[in-house]
């Protein structure tokens, strides 16, 4: 893992990430299923692939990745090129794919509860999946990870097993979330921001699971032009854009102090530890993200909301490592 995903070098839970051909991914994968339905020790395997992919700045559908549809995945190429891009266009507003992804696995396989800033149209291909949805405003519910941890956008919260003690509010989503059991044929928009918990189903006959995704453009918190500080937002700030504004406060302390000191800085900012030596390079990072806040809630107990929301449970145990 380069320093760029973990500039904290924050302990991780290893995940392996290996590099093989399709036939010997399918094959692994059915191995390992088989030891599972015996009840030896397996491994989970689970392939995630971008197909096609188009700059911003360019038109039209996105385009193969590398060698895709020619030197390898030709039905599959051929198949996806008979879409009718037209019509996912239109269904979404006008705006064009910009990434298609391919998601293969076998039953009880998973994908832990996070969020995405993109808009997703998801579509399932083979096998069954069930979706478990969560709205935007229960970010303060799910701990998601710090924004300069590598596993930023998910949640800390383990399912399976929830640690209530540390992370209390979980249980208040109860009846909350939205579920969809998603079958051949069937397709899924997941809005930006909203968690979403991917489990792979018993899927008759072979436990195979496929599906694939297209990714579009995530929207920005506020309107206008950010260079020109031309700027308006939404009041109240709701959703999806609260959400997005959040994660820029996180980056707004990285920028100006560094991703190590965004815990302390919030934590200053929150009220929850003392403020630094006025005249410090820190009381100036303090200053200036409280006006940040102060411009978009003017509301002092709405500013006061923010800070305990983007602090809440989410450091908890975590330490910058040296390096």
């Amino acid at each position: 893992m380069g320093p760029g995903k973990n500039p904290c070098n924050y302990e991780v839970n290893p995940i392996k990430r290996v590099e093989m051909r399709f036939p010997d991914f399918r094959r692994r994968a059915m191995d390992s299923l088989r030891c599972e339905r015996a009840g030896e020790p397996s491994e989970a395997f689970y392939l995630q692939n971008t197909l096609l992919h188009r700059e911003e700045s360019e038109e039209g559908p996105p385009r193969p990745v590398g060698s895709f549809g020619t030197a390898c995945g030709q039905q599959v190429g051929a198949d996806i090129a008979n879409f009718r891009w037209s019509w996912l266009k239109q269904m979404m507003g006008g705006r064009n794919a910009q990434m298609c992804q391919l998601f293969c696995g076998v039953a009880g396989g998973f994908s832990p509860c996070h969020y995405d800033p993109q808009d997703n149209l998801f579509a399932q291909v083979r096998g069954y999946k069930r979706v478990l949805l969560f709205h935007p405003r229960h970010w303060p519910r799910l701990y998601p990870w710090p924004v300069h941890h590598p596993q930023d956008r998910q949640s800390r919260v383990d399912f399976e097993g929830p640690d209530l003690a540390s992370f209390p509010r979980f249980s208040e989503l109860r009846g909350c979330g939205l579920e969809a059991v998603l079958g051949p044929g069937d397709a899924l928009r997941i809005p930006p921001c909203w968690w979403h918990h991917v489990e792979m189903l018993p899927s008759p006959p072979d436990g195979e699971v496929v599906s694939i995704n297209f990714w579009y453009p995530p929207p920005s918190w506020f309107y206008g032009d950010l260079a020109a500080g031309d700027m308006a937002w939404d009041k109240p700030l709701f959703g999806a854009k609260r959400v997005l504004f959040q994660r820029c406060i996180e980056d707004f302390i990285a920028q100006a102090a560094s991703p190590a000191e965004v815990p302390e800085v919030l934590s200053m900012c929150g009220e929850q530890s003392r403020l630094p030596p006025p005249g410090s390079h820190l009381a100036e990072v303090v200053q200036d993200a409280r006006a940040f806040v102060a411009t978009v809630f003017p509301d002092p107990a709405e500013q006061r909301a923010v800070w305990a929301e983007v602090l809440q449970g989410r450091f908890l145990g975590l330490a910058p490592r040296g390096g």
